[in-house]
């Protein structure tokens, strides 16, 4: 399994008014649409073009983003035909590769999200981390993970 290809087809960010107080986000990824594609450069090799969409919503009704896109992953043709099988059969693709392709794309589009909230003056949609600053002459409380 390789990524071989992948694109935003679509990005868009709402900033419906001022952040006010407390704010839920919540991220979703989901496949819109799963086909073949048409790779001529490996032989014994298929691809599958993974079409996505990634919302990211600020409640309550602070604002949006939205990216579309899609991705192309290069697997055995017999894993290419299963998947395609079982996506026309359920709208679903098995874990063992699902699992990959969704980490990779969330690495995108959470990398995307996040600049586009900082330039929309939006909370970040994924935690940052934070320092915590002693005081001179003591030291600073660990925190257990």
């Amino acid at each position: 399994m390789a990524l071989i290809g992948f694109n935003f087809t679509k990005i868009n960010v709402e900033k419906k008014k001022s952040v006010n107080g407390k704010v839920n986000i919540t991220n979703n990824l989901s496949f819109t649409n799963i086909t073949e594609a048409k790779v001529n450069f490996m032989d014994k090799k298929s691809a599958l073009n993974l079409e996505f969409d990634f919302i990211c919503k600020y409640e309550p009704g602070v604002g949006v983003i939205n990216l579309k896109g899609n991705a192309i992953e290069l697997l055995e043709p017999d894993k290419v035909k299963d998947c395609l099988d079982r996506w026309k059969k359920d709208k679903k693709i098995s874990s063992a590769i699902a699992q990959k392709i969704l980490n990779t794309l969330l690495n995108k589009c959470y990398i995307e999200s996040l600049i586009l909230s900082n330039s929309m003056s939006l909370p970040s949609p994924v935690p940052l981390p934070k320092v915590r600053v002693a005081e001179k002459g003591k030291a600073a409380k660990k925190t257990k993970k």
